[in-house]
């Protein structure tokens, strides 16, 4: 990866795991109105409820 591949925007908020706490987070700082970026390293979101 190099330098210019990094995402150059910001964010009030970023939240690392798309498991059942990750996004319930993501929707709590959207009611809050903030900016928020979501880094999931598989390609579905849920965690273990996935499974």
């Amino acid at each position: 990866m190099s330098f210019r591949d990094v995402d150059k925007e910001l964010y009030d908020i970023t939240i690392v795991g798309g498991g059942p706490v990750g996004l319930f987070a993501t929707f709590y700082s959207g009611i809050r109105n903030m900016k928020t970026k979501l880094i999931e390293a598989l390609p579905h979101l849920g965690g273990q409820l996935s499974t």
